[in-house]
């Protein structure tokens, strides 16, 4: 009897070393999974940088060396201008990052962690928002740039599209310029929401989990 009891007394006292096992791994799964997430995010966006500064002075190296016309070279001194001045507001996200992956490497709270998590979301959000905003900026100042210079066929020429408009050409190239913006929103969007929207959908599982870790603590 005294071997029955034993094996009773630890029968009943298993389920409780169970759970606490079980919510250490699910928080150490959790921690370990966040921070690959947060670190794939900065190096996605320290590419993104890369790329977009080796076509900046790629588009520098161009308006030096080879002949355009006045619409042509004026729209890339504008949106080369438009590119330099977006990198301080992409060094700072990209430092955003860098410090989200940092501060999530050694927090060992679960709160903590729920906390960078939502920093991070915010973050990545901005991000995306921002980098869309440069592209309808960088669309409307071709556009403007089209209406107001005596060349104004920067758009029409070249046969961009394949059918002939029945408006003035004004009318013409802010309609062209509209569908082609939407255009480039929605792949670029499609592009950030296969990448970055589902590294964001991996965290927010994270954030769930350990949000009812905590609430069950």
């Amino acid at each position: 009897m005294d071997l029955l009891d034993k094996y009773k007394k630890t029968w009943g006292l298993q389920p409780k070393n169970i759970d606490k096992i079980s919510s250490e791994e699910i928080y150490k799964m959790a921690r370990s999974k966040s921070i690959s997430i947060v670190k794939w995010i900065f190096i996605l966006g320290l590419i993104e940088f890369s790329i977009g500064i080796i076509f900046m002075l790629f588009n520098t190296y161009q308006n030096q060396n080879y002949d355009m016309l006045a619409t042509d070279l004026l729209t890339r001194k504008y949106l080369l201008y438009l590119s330099f001045l977006t990198v301080p507001f992409l060094l700072y996200f990209l430092n955003m990052f860098y410090n989200n992956y940092k501060n999530i490497s050694v927090t060992d709270n679960t709160r903590v962690l729920m906390e960078m998590i939502k920093k991070t979301r915010r973050s990545v959000r901005n991000y995306i928002l921002f980098n869309l905003a440069v592209i309808v900026l960088g669309s409307i100042i071709i556009t403007f740039i089209s209406l107001k210079n005596s060349t104004r066929d920067i758009i029409l020429r070249n046969q961009i599209i394949n059918f002939k408009l029945n408006f003035d050409d004004d009318e013409s190239i802010i309609i062209i310029m509209v569908i082609i913006t939407v255009i480039i929103l929605t792949v670029i969007s499609s592009f950030y929401q296969l990448i970055y929207g589902n590294l964001l959908k991996k965290i927010n599982r994270n954030y769930k989990e350990l949000k009812k870790l905590d609430n069950d603590l």
